[in-house]
């Protein structure tokens, strides 16, 4: 449903800004995003090879049209840079056109179908299974499983598509959610009645934004808007080692432990905004803000 408030806008056609009515409504006019999506993908399990498995995908994935919302003075800039369609978020008293009267009833926020979203990269998988037994070694009982999964993104651009605004491409930015690499690795033997394993997460360096520039010593380029510049635009990468195991007391009980970042590694500095670098702290979307912590626990089952 609409939401409305008093607010105000800047009025580009006559200068100075025009108490109004806010709005937040739907946009009866949008169309569905398209999605243009190409895999290939390979799968290898040799004979020679028992226990021993691995794939590996290419993935493109093309958006377009792309729901946005646009603010109010965004659609009323639009309007007056000619982009008719943001005309329709303007109401003006006797249905004129803004840019004939300044008697403006509404300015509304909504929805438009004008970004477009592309991304790619490698997922990858192998898995090895085998006991020393096998092997022909001394005959311990019991399952060692190797297990390694990665995902490469070459790169997430995102187009606005609106006037004033630029592309960003955030595969790589360690202040979001996307670095180019990540991967988790794990190392297992299970037994009749005791297990015990190893994993590890690893997140490649990057740059706190791939916008910014990084000043040299003893120069620094001129910043704009789009490309500001910085002393520092390097995220080092961070390996996080966790380990733990599991006893079955019985047929029903279970007693687990585990240790999360069992080396304690602290996350690395955040900036959220390249004028203040004192605006600072951890990013929790992709490393870890706790620290050490430990996990005990017991499982029933019937």
């Amino acid at each position: 449903a609409p939401v409305t408030a008093n607010g105000s806008n800047n009025d580009p056609w006559r200068g100075g800004s025009i108490q109004v009515i806010n709005g937040t409504l739907g946009n009866p006019l949008l169309k569905s995003e398209k999605s243009i999506n190409t895999q290939l993908g390979v799968v290898l399990q040799p004979s020679w090879f028992p226990g021993f498995n691995t794939s590996l995908d290419y993935y493109r994935i093309y958006l377009s049209g792309q729901i946005t919302g646009v603010p109010t003075q965004t659609s009323v800039n639009n309007c007056y840079a000619g982009l008719t369609q943001f005309c329709n978020a303007i109401q003006v008293a006797g249905g004129l056109s803004p840019a004939v009267s300044s008697n403006w009833i509404q300015v509304n926020s909504q929805a438009f179908n004008t970004a477009n979203t592309v991304t790619d990269g490698f997922n990858w998988e192998t898995t090895y299974q085998f006991s020393l037994a096998d092997w022909g070694f001394m005959p311990i009982p019991g399952t060692f499983t190797v297990r390694a999964m990665a995902t490469y993104v070459s790169k997430f651009i995102n187009t606005p598509g609106l006037p004033g605004t630029f592309r960003l491409n955030t595969a790589g930015s360690n202040d979001g959610a996307t670095p180019h690499l990540k991967a988790f690795l794990t190392q297992a033997y299970q037994s009749e009645n005791w297990e015990i394993h190893l994993s590890e997460n690893l997140i490649s360096e990057g740059r706190h934004n791939l916008n910014w520039i990084q000043c040299t010593p003893g120069t620094c380029p001129v910043p704009t808007l789009q490309n500001p510049t910085v002393q520092d635009n390097h995220v080092p990468g961070i390996f996080y080692l966790n380990l733990g195991g599991s006893l079955n007391l019985s047929e029903h009980w279970t007693l687990y432990g585990q240790v999360d970042n069992l080396l304690n590694k602290n996350p690395p500095p955040f900036y959220s905004n390249s004028q203040n670098p004192t605006n600072d702290g951890a990013n929790p979307l992709l490393y870890d803000t706790i620290g050490r912590m430990f996990h005990v626990g017991v499982r029933i089952s019937d």
